[in-house]
């Protein structure tokens, strides 16, 4: 099972989970470039190139019955890397994830174009604290307990594991240029679409559009929850996705 991580963070993320991963699966956390301990180039992180450099991962270790897990911008690498899919990858988890960020008069359910230029001109003008104020919303609106909030707010904002500027500030132009809805209908394994109710950053209404296009996917809900169900409801998470896989 391949990770792939979302915005402002790195596969290290998935090490809150790994105790509940690594029972039934065996998991290999990437960091896309940029991110991490991955180089860090001027240029290249339109998702059309962080989805090759995926590819060129799964063929150098001649890896075989792949699936992927794509969380956030994850997804949006995901999206990309399907539009011609390597034979090896079997299927798929979308967490919390948009074929289009930002809405448009055609799509709905995106991002409003405010929102996104906001979060770009917090980072283009106080890096750390355009960043931190990007980290808070990956739990506004689900209620989470205490212990847990600070230990998992503890760990996404470790500064060690924060990307360069440059690089959020690409991945951000990325996300408003992207939209990889006409694809969907191609995509032909199978694939399970989970999302929180409560997501402020990718609606819920994304992800039940998606299922709409992608013929045989499941969706998975969680209602309450914000933008990391993985994170917050872990044990009910990888239940979901156990019985995905192993079917």
């Amino acid at each position: 099972l391949i990770l792939v991580h979302g915005f402002g963070l790195s596969g290290k993320i998935w090490e809150l989970i790994e105790p509940e991963l690594t029972t039934h699966h065996e998991g290999i956390r990437v960091d896309l470039r940029g991110h991490g301990r991955s180089s860090t180039p001027e240029t290249g992180y339109d998702f059309e190139t962080m989805a090759n450099d995926l590819r060129i991962f799964i063929e150098t270790l001649k890896l075989q019955d792949v699936s992927v897990m794509g969380w956030s911008m994850g997804v949006s690498v995901l999206l990309a890397l399907f539009q011609n899919p390597p034979e090896a990858i079997r299927s798929a988890i979308f967490v919390s994830g948009t074929p289009k960020f930002i809405t448009s008069y055609d799509f709905h359910y995106g991002a409003p174009p405010a929102e996104h230029r906001k979060l770009t001109m917090d980072i283009k003008s106080n890096y750390m604290k355009g960043m931190q104020n990007f980290y808070n919303l990956l739990f506004r609106g689900e209620t989470v307990p205490r212990e847990m909030f600070t230990r998992v707010t503890r760990f996404v904002t470790n500064e060690m594991d924060r990307p360069p500027q440059h690089v959020s500030l690409q991945c951000l132009e990325s996300l408003a240029q992207s939209d990889f809805r006409a694809g969907l209908k191609n995509i032909a394994i199978p694939v399970l679409i989970t999302h929180g109710s409560a997501d402020t950053i990718c609606r819920v209404a994304a992800s039940q559009w998606m299922h709409q296009q992608i013929k045989g996917s499941q969706l998975e809900v969680f209602e309450g929850v914000a933008h990391a169900p993985f994170l917050t409801q872990t044990k009910s998470f990888m239940k979901k996705v156990s019985a995905f896989l192993d079917r």
